[in-house]
């Protein structure tokens, strides 16, 4: 299903736009257009005087430190020429703040942080299947290139690169720390809440698996569902991961199984045709630990949770007027609790093995 896309933050002017890509040294901005997405923040496309195109990306729902902790993952990627990526793009010099990000500034009007990013023309992988373009192919894609994004170094960067300890990979370093525990409990609309219950026991029982010996770390997306994954329209053609604002370093199995529990479903239900597909062109890249193979459906399950409560964090406390909303976590949830039946457990563990000998 596509992800409905919705519309936050106040519509910047094309002048502000211009006066702020130009510290980035874009010329004279002769079209604009905002694209719409997320809770998290704005984009405007544009394109200068000189034909360079480029992506604005304002940040709403995120401090300045966080979004400097973001930049510094997607200026890395960009610096190692990493193609399949939107990446960060360097202010000018004069334009760097002391002791600053040089891929981070403010707008002057609301004092939100922003990144430009570079452009890649494409749309969301999930709507192009929809669409009616083959699926398996896509998958097979996707997995190739979120394993090539697993293979760039970080020992290469300039700056530190954040862990999904302190942020990113969708909180789970909050979830480990039992920060959203507490603030669930202290809450009057989510105290008394039966998914809190669910929450806690599942969160216990995951946590031991971010641990295990022969997890291999790099960096990771981290929330990579397939509406911030670009396709060619009409082939389905790989052509770059967008919005990185959960990208860190941390283990790379949190990437796959985030892709598989998202991308590899129909009508909710486990499609294992598509998690083959989509296993077979990681695996063509990049072979699993055997620690990774065991540890495989927890991750998928911790992936889930971790999705499945930011959905109940944010419609059941920050965006209560959203209705409409409040059960969106339940989707992922009744996949967690499908991901412990024994025969699919079978199922997927027949799919990883197999990709040993391909």
């Amino acid at each position: 299903m596509v992800k409905e896309a919705v519309d936050v933050g106040t519509l910047l002017s094309a002048e502000e736009v211009g006066e702020v890509v130009a510290r980035w040294g874009l010329g004279a901005v002769v079209e604009m257009q905002k694209l719409y997405g997320g809770f998290s923040g704005s984009n405007y496309r544009v394109r200068d005087e000189h034909g360079v195109q480029a992506v604005l990306k304002v940040c709403h729902s995120y401090g300045l430190e966080e979004v400097c902790a973001q930049a510094a993952v997607v200026g890395h990627l960009g610096a190692c020429q990493f193609p399949a990526a939107c990446a960060g793009m360097s202010l000018l010099p004069a334009h760097i703040p002391a002791g600053g990000s040089a891929f981070v500034t403010c707008i002057p009007s609301s004092g939100e942080p922003a990144m430009l990013l570079t452009f890649c023309e494409g749309k969301a992988a999930d709507s192009v299947i929809e669409s009616g373009v083959d699926a398996h192919f896509v998958l097979r894609e996707v997995g190739v290139n979120l394993a090539r994004l697993h293979q760039v170094p970080t020992d290469t960067s300039r700056t530190h690169l954040r862990s999904y300890t302190l942020s990113g990979a969708c909180n789970i370093g909050d979830h480990l720390a039992g920060k959203w525990k507490a603030l669930f409990r202290e809450n009057e609309h989510t105290c008394r809440h039966s998914y809190v219950d669910f929450y806690e026991r599942r969160v216990d029982h995951l946590s031991h698996l971010i641990t295990l010996e022969g997890i291999p770390c790099g960096i990771i997306h981290g929330d990579p569902f397939l509406d911030n994954i670009l396709v060619e329209e009409t082939t389905g053609s790989f052509k770059a991961f967008v919005d990185f604002e959960d990208a860190c370093v941390g283990p790379l199995l949190f990437d796959v199984a985030c892709c598989a529990a998202a991308a590899c479903y129909k009508d909710n239900a486990l499609d294992i045709t598509l998690l083959a597909s989509f296993l077979r062109g990681y695996t063509s890249e990049r072979r699993f630990t055997a620690s990774e193979e065991e540890a495989f459906i927890g991750f998928m399950q911790m992936t889930l949770l971790c999705n499945g409560t930011w959905r109940f964090k944010n419609f059941n406390i920050d965006h209560r007027e959203l209705e409409q909303c409040r059960n969106k976590h339940v989707e992922l949830q009744d996949r967690i609790v499908g991901l412990d039946d024994v025969a699919l457990r079978a199922q997927i563990n027949q799919i990883v093995l197999a990709c040993r000998s391909q």
